[in-house]
């Protein structure tokens, strides 16, 4: 699973919205948060790789609990995915999410 996020003037994503820069500066909180990974595309941390957490057999996909969760925090809080516009030509958008 991975956490992406970004402020930019979205009207064009967002109904006509955008964000409400009024309110600004936007927080956001974490507790308890590491981030560890590699560059998209190389093989340092390929599958092959036993050398990292991620590549363990039980990180390869959500158990079922946590695939509930994920779908509950996503058909919540999901507004719009830039990935479900026609044509999206996006790499990240080629990857099974």
């Amino acid at each position: 699973m991975f956490i992406s996020a970004s402020i930019w003037e979205g009207t064009w994503a967002s109904n006509g919205t955008g964000a409400d820069w009024a309110k600004a500066p936007f927080q956001a909180h974490y507790q308890e948060f590491e981030i560890n990974g590699c560059e998209y595309g190389t093989t340092d941390c390929s599958a092959a790789n036993a050398t990292f957490w991620w590549n363990k057999k039980q990180k390869w996909a959500l158990n079922p609990r946590q695939q509930r969760s994920y779908d509950n925090v996503k058909a919540k809080y999901l507004y719009y995915d830039y990935c479900q516009e026609k044509g999206s030509a996006y790499k990240e958008c080629q990857l099974n999410h």
